[in-house]
């Protein structure tokens, strides 16, 4: 008995002391940590690797809420997922995974390579929220539109 509830103690001990990969940012954080905010598709992942486990791929904007209102298509960062036949995927719970075609509100940062990325689950919106970004972006007084 003893035993069972020590194994329980040193679970629920141990369990405390777990941190989420993610920490939730509020909407002014991220708005405030984004060099570059639109409304875009990913059109394509070349198979350029960059320094694993990156690649790169292209993001056509639509639309651009913050930023350098000229960009029209950029380069972005995204986690390298090997090809099937390799027998490899990205399976760990801190990738981040984009599909080709896969449109959305991207909230950008910025590497001293040029290069952009979305390294948070937070920094991908579906377009629908399109009304709520411009809400906040007037409220918090960012914006380009």
């Amino acid at each position: 008995m003893y035993k069972k509830l020590s194994c329980v103690i040193c679970f629920f001990l141990l369990s405390t002391q777990v941190q989420a990969m993610w920490q939730k940012m509020t909407d002014q954080q991220l708005i405030d940590h984004s060099v570059l905010i639109v409304s875009a598709t990913l059109l394509a992942k070349p198979l350029l690797q960059l320094d694993s486990p990156l690649s790169l791929g292209v993001l056509i904007i639509n639309s651009v809420y913050q930023g350098d209102a000229s960009e029209k298509a950029i380069l972005i960062k995204l986690p390298y997922a090997a090809p099937p036949e390799k027998g490899l995927t990205t399976v760990n719970s801190h990738h981040l995974n984009y599909s080709i075609n896969q449109t959305g509100i991207w909230f950008l940062r910025r590497d001293n390579q040029g290069f952009y990325y979305a390294d948070h689950p937070q920094r991908f919106w579906s377009i629908d929220k399109d009304k709520n970004l411009k809400k906040l972006l007037i409220n918090l007084g960012g914006g380009t539109e």
